[in-house]
């Protein structure tokens, strides 16, 4: 009875759970807003992200709830703060509201600004590129950032992971990206094993260690060396000369003028320069922030295999670091459908760049590439992982669209969609 009588006061004392659902969309156009950040005005580390259709979920406390003030910001829209006492009814605890947000762009329409020649843009580009060493990474820094990466067959997710990361990472510039010294701890961690009929060395392929760095290390962190992705690598700006340029339009961020740059490999110099029968299937966006010339987006795609990429940079004590990064591959044709696609995801929550703190951080156990996940030995602890889904996922499917249109501009996918895997 005294059993019962302490279980009872003890979950009488924890704090009411209220979930709050929704979506963020583009006032003008009505289109969701992916990857934008929600969390809360008083506690930044209270937060999650939409997924790739502009759905979001986060779970809160009684006071969070009652008190509460919700953020939302996103790149080239203005941050919108909605008091939840006022946006939405009482609620009861554990039914879920739902709250729709739509974001005012800072977008300046064309006709309204400069247009930039293809030449003009070619100058910003090299010259954006030529500031890289002095615009990223000056000092030592550590990153802390959210992991999910998976593959999938026909059948659906066969292997889904997610970690919370420490990243160590050398400066920018002198040293290429292999010859730096970057190191990357797990904190925490779950991997999931779905579906049964993948071949054993596929399996074992994806199941190392090192696709657990892959949204970082090959994805955000090298603009220095690769410059604009997988197009191409340059040993000098020069090489610029196999693409063109168009600018899409330019958006105000407080004092900065940010100017989006769609560029492609132009057809008849990369026709004269590489073996007959290819054709260029490389496009791409950049944005690059005019006032200090640093890249702030670069999205590539290459249609033919197809391949996604995306990495945005954010401004932390007068530097750029990573800030999210997503990478789809399909991966059909080479691995006889096994498996249909592989996607990751990484996304910063912190940057530390003080040496005092980056000293007292506590890593967790060492990454060692090749190395499968289970030689971590990371103990699963159910606690962490309450609360923290950073982000909804989506249906094999619907992630695959929404990495294609990005670029492509294919066929808007329905909001209603939207829903969480079920083997998650």
């Amino acid at each position: 009875m005294r059993v019962i009588l302490l279980f009872l006061l003890v979950q009488s004392s924890l704090p009411a759970q209220y979930r709050i659902n929704g979506y963020v969309l583009d006032d003008v156009s009505g289109e969701p807003v992916p990857f934008a950040s929600v969390f809360l005005e008083d506690n930044q580390g209270k937060g999650v992200l939409t997924n790739e259709l502009g759905a979001f979920a986060i779970t809160l406390d009684s006071t969070e709830r009652h008190r509460g003030t919700l953020v939302f910001t996103s790149v080239a829209y203005a941050h919108q703060f909605v008091r939840l006492s006022e946006a939405l009814p009482s609620p009861t605890a554990g039914e879920p509201q739902q709250l729709n947000i739509r974001l005012e762009t800072q977008f300046v329409d064309l006709p309204g600004v400069t247009v930039l020649s293809d030449l003009g843009l070619r100058q910003l580009v090299r010259r954006a590129l030529d500031r890289v060493p002095d615009n990223y990474g000056a000092e030592e820094y550590l990153i802390k950032a959210y992991h999910r990466s998976y593959f999938a067959t026909n059948q659906g997710f066969a292997q889904l992971n997610e970690a919370y990361l420490t990243i160590k990472d050398e400066p920018y510039g002198g040293k290429s990206i292999r010859e730096r010294d970057t190191r990357t701890y797990v904190d925490q961690m779950e991997v999931i094993k779905g579906a049964e009929d993948v071949p054993p060395h596929i399996r074992k392929f994806f199941d190392q260690q090192q696709f657990l760095t892959l949204g970082y290390n090959w994805v955000a962190n090298q603009l220095y060396e690769v410059r604009l992705g997988p197009v191409f690598q340059p040993s000098t700006n020069d090489d610029l000369h196999q693409l063109t340029f168009r600018q899409i339009g330019e958006y105000l961020s407080g004092t900065d003028t940010l100017v989006r740059i769609r560029y492609a490999l132009d057809s008849l110099t990369y026709a004269r320069e590489q073996p007959e029968g290819q054709r260029p299937d490389h496009v791409g966006e950049v944005v690059i922030n005019k006032t200090d010339l640093a890249f702030l987006e670069i999205k590539t795609l290459k249609e033919g295999d197809p391949t996604a990429i995306y990495t945005a940079y954010q401004k932390v004590n007068g530097k750029y670091y990573p800030q999210r990064s997503s990478f789809s591959w399909s991966l059909d044709q080479d691995f006889r459908q096994y498996p249909r696609i592989f996607n990751v995801f990484f996304y910063v929550t912190e940057v530390i760049t003080d040496p005092r703190e980056i000293k007292r951080y506590k890593t967790g156990k060492r990454l060692q590439g090749g190395e499968p996940m289970s030689a971590l030995r990371i103990r699963h602890d159910p606690a962490f992982w309450q609360g923290e889904e950073r982000m909804l996922q989506l249906p094999v499917d619907e992630t695959l669209k929404f990495e294609m249109r990005n670029l492509l501009d294919l066929p808007e996918t329905r909001q209603d969609s939207v829903s969480r895997d079920t083997s998650k």
